[in-house]
């Protein structure tokens, strides 16, 4: 300490070590300014959830279900949401339908969901159910999936959860039925001929 806040610091009474106590506290450290800014800026939790079939047919449709729920505990909206689903390979929309909660504005890009919102306010939620149509032509054992994901341009805390996939296998399908036929009656020594048919119904090809 320089000698002359030394001998103006004993002249009030203050000893040195009330003095660096006290330069400390005049000035916050990094860490408190950084908890002051994140108090100014407002901020919000969103949670993203998506579910779908665990097995699907080919050349059948597949639903899955996407929810986006705003559970900021300090009342604070999410501005300029997007909420998006990047649909497996081998698939198309088929159709997508919102089920629940605020208005949403339905769309999509380059062949996928794309959906907004202006604003979802603090405890709401909602839910869009998309429904997409697998090719007749996935192979069996096939692995899709399906990945949903949220956007906003208010700052979001670090407990949110904004994407989400789920897998689902292929499972091809078929229908077989099997029928025997033969005379009704045979002469002795004679030969007999039996029938036997199988026949696949689908929807898919027996392997």
């Amino acid at each position: 300490m320089p000698r002359w806040l030394l001998s103006l610091a004993r002249r009030f009474g203050i000893s040195a070590r009330t003095t660096r106590k006290a330069r400390k506290r005049t000035f916050p450290s990094p860490l408190r300014i950084e908890e002051l800014e994140d108090r100014l800026t407002p901020s919000t939790t969103l949670n993203l959830t998506l579910t779908g079939p665990t097995y699907a047919v080919p050349g059948s449709n597949a639903t899955y279900v996407v929810t986006l729920a705003n559970t900021d505990n300090n009342n604070n909206a999410a501005a300029n949401v997007i909420l998006g689903d990047g649909l497996p390979s081998g698939t198309t929309l088929a159709s997508q339908t919102q089920v629940s909660g605020p208005s949403l504005s339905l769309g999509t890009f380059v062949g996928n969901p794309y959906d907004t919102i202006a604003t979802l306010p603090a405890g709401s939620s909602v839910t869009v159910d998309i429904v997409a149509a697998l090719n007749s032509s996935l192979s069996n054992g096939a692995t899709l999936t399906d990945t949903a994901g949220a956007l906003t341009s208010t700052q979001l805390s670090g407990s949110s959860v904004t994407s989400a996939s789920v897998t689902t296998t292929v499972q091809s399908q078929a229908d077989l039925a099997v029928s025997l036929s033969a005379p009704c009656t045979a002469l002795p020594g004679a030969n007999i001929a039996w029938t036997l048919t199988v026949s696949n119904n689908g929807p898919n090809a027996a392997q």
